[in-house]
């Protein structure tokens, strides 16, 4: 790789983490900002899968920083706290972009939903003993009746599920036009298809339960 083919790529990585922190900072904050949590892991995905054994490291920044943000109090106050959440992050994350970094590469089975599972399991696990549970991905339709109403059968997980799943499926319908050297496998039709099926499904449930 040549000085300019890695700045290049510098660039691009800096912008997916600023976009990224951003969106999902939005997402979590402003109420009305709430359909970027169906794309606000987008960037966190196309790092993970990135050239490089670095890269699931590099896809953790690309949400750290926005959850972080989320609560700058805990830093004025409790500077050790922040990093034990830092901590706690990181052990669910990286090993959740290298587990969607396998999931590309798979002919079989759809991304949308592995990106979904792994996400939600990485909230339970970050979750466990050391960080409240915040920042969950949950939250950001909080006050959107109908497609909160699945946590009474599956919690603040399935929510959450739900929305990772929609990212899983821009991702993989948008990424390969943006990077087509990103190994990809499986179908996008599919991955699209089962999300609106997912998000149908769910409204439609919030709905007869309201």
């Amino acid at each position: 790789m040549t000085v300019s083919e890695r700045l290049r790529a510098t660039r691009q990585q800096v912008a997916w983490i600023v976009v990224g922190n951003a969106a999902l900072y939005a997402s979590l904050r402003v109420e009305r900002a709430w359909p970027l949590a169906a794309v606000a892991l987008v960037p966190w995905i196309a790092l993970a899968l990135g050239p490089g054994r670095a890269a699931p490291g590099i896809a953790f920044a690309a949400v750290m920083p926005g959850f972080a943000c989320m609560h700058p109090a805990i830093g004025r106050h409790a500077p050790v706290s922040h990093a034990l959440i830092a901590a706690a992050y990181a052990v669910a994350l990286i090993p959740s972009a290298v587990l969607v970094r396998a999931a590309s590469r798979r002919a079989s089975g759809s991304f949308a939903i592995a990106v979904g599972v792994v996400w939600a399991a990485s909230e339970i696990a970050r979750t466990l003993g050391v960080v409240p549970p915040w920042h969950r991905l949950a939250m950001a339709v909080y006050a959107q009746p109908a497609l909160v109403q699945i946590a009474d059968v599956a919690g603040m997980a399935g929510v959450s599920l739900v929305l990772a799943v929609c990212n899983g499926a821009v991702a993989r319908a948008a990424l390969p036009r943006l990077d087509p050297t990103l190994p990809w496998r499986g179908s996008a039709r599919r991955d699209v298809a089962l999300a609106l099926a997912l998000v149908a499904g769910v409204y439609g449930y919030g709905v007869w339960r309201l």
